[in-house]
């Protein structure tokens, strides 16, 4: 599901129960304004669900929701203040919305400038294929090997980075693997990372119980085990955060949570402001490095295909010629 949809659908919900509409009644008018979709169906399951007296909480637990927007709607209903947990998902949510929306620009336009390559790649195969057969009717020549390779270098090396490309989109473990080692990308998740302790410590959960459920968010990544091995610490009795030098997760991201003091909720925060704005920073830059490093590298991969054809030309010519 979109990330801004489903903000704009939460703050809609918060300012419907604050008025006093009951839960089911919101849900119900929510759903019926809204397009066909997963979150439409998941909606409309939750309130009949709500209808036959099934309790919030478990009903939730039924539902195809993201884990993390359970666990802080159950965290919100124990403690009896839905609309403000709403309020706070709803920002949670918008804050990933921008975020994501840059992450996705920066893999959708990589992927376009490649298809617009191979395809170019093709044509000027087949181009030079007509050419050198009209030419080489009239004169005599034979094409050397290393022109040959030449022409076929650049389609060859665009077509195994697009296979690549789709290969880490389709793979959720290459994802997730990447996610922690790509700068911009990383900065991204902590802040998700970091939002979703916030609230989650907001609404009455422990820090062990949010290490936790972080780590499970987590799961397959780099920093689940630093999220594991800081939740077995406080299991033993060390209050200290973990050794940043050993730790998956950027020493700024401790400084910060330790700044605050007592008040981790109000670390996290600043946390997740911060590497939001470093991701947007970060994301904003590459994408406008994007566009002039894709004219540079279409152009040199034109030149590349190109130059074989004129020196076969020239070749066959010369030849024709006796020069």
């Amino acid at each position: 599901m979109k990330y801004d949809e489903f903000a704009f659908f939460n703050q809609q919900l918060a300012g419907m129960l604050k008025t006093g509409i009951p839960l089911e009644g919101a849900l119900q008018q929510l759903a019926s304004t809204m397009r066909r979709g997963k979150l439409r169906d998941e909606i409309t399951k939750l309130e009949a669900d709500l209808a036959q007296g099934i309790p919030l909480e478990k009903a939730l637990s039924a539902r195809k929701l993201p884990p993390t927007y359970i666990a802080m709607l159950q965290a919100g209903v124990r403690g009896n203040d839905l609309p403000g947990t709403l309020t706070l998902v709803a920002d949670h949510y918008q804050r990933l919305s921008l975020i994501f929306a840059r992450l996705s620009g920066l893999m959708v336009y990589p992927m376009l400038v490649l298809g617009a390559a191979l395809g170019l790649s093709v044509f000027l195969i087949f181009l030079r294929g007509r050419i050198v057969e009209e030419v080489s009717t009239q004169f005599s020549g034979s094409i050397p090997f290393h022109l040959q390779m030449l022409v076929w270098l650049s389609p060859l090396t665009i077509l195994l980075m697009v296979i690549g490309a789709l290969l880490v989109l389709g793979s959720s473990r290459l994802r997730k693997n990447l996610r922690w080692r790509v700068p911009a990308v990383r900065d991204a998740y902590l802040a998700q990372l970091a939002s979703t302790g916030e609230i989650m410590l907001r609404r009455g959960h422990t820090l062990p119980d949010t290490l936790t459920f972080l780590a499970k968010l987590e799961s397959g990544t780099a920093a689940e085990q630093s999220l594991i091995s800081w939740n077995k610490s406080l299991a033993e009795g060390q209050s200290e955060m973990p050794n940043a030098k050993t730790s998956a997760l950027p020493p700024m991201f401790f400084w910060l949570l330790k700044s605050a003091g007592e008040d981790l909720a109000d670390g996290f925060r600043r946390a997740a402001e911060i590497y939001q704005r470093r991701a947007a920073q970060r994301l904003d830059m590459l994408l406008f490095a994007a566009l002039p490093i894709s004219i540079v590298v279409l152009a040199a991969m034109i030149v590349v295909q190109i130059y074989p054809v004129i020196v076969q030309l020239v070749g066959f010519m010369d030849s024709g010629f006796g020069f």
